[in-house]
């Protein structure tokens, strides 16, 4: 009895996680693209803005 109760509460528990579906996935990818996009952009404008190349150096490291 305690056994079945146990197995029940696992099934319970993974059918509550549900594994993303591809356009989720989709969007979630597309949005990581955009934010990286934007970090990459600001990054270049205070490269720009700073001037030197050693500046740029520490930003890679």
């Amino acid at each position: 009895m305690a056994k079945h109760k146990n197995s029940s509460g696992g099934k319970k528990r993974t059918a509550a996680y549900r594994k993303p579906s591809r356009q989720q996935l989709a969007a979630l990818s597309d949005a990581r693209a955009k934010l990286k996009e934007a970090r990459d952009k600001e990054r270049a404008a205070d490269a720009k803005a700073q001037g030197p190349s050693e500046v740029v150096a520490t930003v890679e490291f």
